[in-house]
């Protein structure tokens, strides 16, 4: 008779579980790298706008028009670095949800291994039982 796992249901839901987790950490984790992409590129924007002003030739409209903008691209950079806070706290607790999914699912693969190790030990128990059964009854022992 083989092995069976009395809770591999269980174990197969909580594997389900820690792939879901897996999968919300790697989402979150993409978010946060799009995110800081996001900031190196208007960051790179507010330097450029800068040099514009200080290069160009520009009359007080121009100048009001680059103040504008230089001030719209930092408002973007705070909101984004805001974001990105967001996000890196999310991305935290997606982190300690599959290290908990994780170390559940361990716990459990664990209580399947000793449990078929105790199994195969019972098993290979029974077995000897049987055999020792056996050539006592085929070799009987001599009075002597």
């Amino acid at each position: 008779m083989a092995f069976k796992f009395s809770l591999q249901s269980v174990l197969r839901y909580r594997g389900q579980q820690e792939q879901s987790a897996r999968a919300d950490y790697f989402e979150c984790e993409r978010l946060h790298e799009e995110k800081e992409c996001q900031i190196a590129d208007v960051e790179k924007a507010i330097i450029q706008a800068r040099n514009n002003k200080k290069t160009e030739e520009i009359n007080l409209n121009s100048y009001w028009l680059y103040e504008q903008y230089q001030r719209s691209l930092e408002s973007d950079l705070v909101r984004l670095q805001g974001e990105l806070n967001n996000l890196a706290s999310n991305m935290q607790k997606a982190k300690q949800v599959l290290l908990f999914r994780a170390k559940e699912l361990k716990l459990l693969e664990k209580v399947r291994e000793t449990q078929e190790q105790k199994y195969a030990k019972d098993e290979q128990y029974k077995e000897q039982r049987e055999n020792d059964e056996m050539a006592t009854s085929r070799f009987p022992r001599k009075n002597i």
